[in-house]
């Protein structure tokens, strides 16, 4: 703002260019920008995707296998040896299965001195 007197005497106020409205983001949707939106989209997302995946990597750690290898000792068979790898509660039918297909088997017989891979759970 300038203030000056014209040679007449009366006071001159000049307060110059009028400042020019300040512009509104060109896509909005009530009060939050569509990049806000978004933001909060993604966050949300994120935190879903993050509940649902920790409980099943979780479970994969607590039943987690390896295998080992086992040598059939003489008198063994595989149903004793899946008898003793069986979980508790467990169907022995399925573990001797798991031997058969794990070890390329075409029947339940094995004999002393052969190498079986076997499937421990931790």
């Amino acid at each position: 703002m300038r203030q000056s007197i014209s040679p007449t005497g009366e006071m001159i106020v000049d307060f110059g260019e009028p400042s020019p409205a300040p512009e509104r983001p060109a896509h909005r949707h009530g009060s939050l920008t569509v990049r806000r939106w978004v933001s909060i989209a993604i966050v949300s997302l994120s935190v879903i995707v993050a509940c649902c995946v920790q409980p099943l990597v979780h479970a994969q750690t607590l039943h987690a296998n390896t295998i080992e290898t086992a040598v059939v000792q003489p008198g063994e068979s595989l149903w004793g040896y899946a008898q003793r790898l069986t979980p508790r509660g467990g169907d022995v039918r399925q573990t001797v299965d798991s031997l058969l297909e794990l070890n390329h088997l075409k029947d339940g017989r094995v004999q002393a001195g052969q190498v079986l891979k076997v499937t421990v759970q931790h």
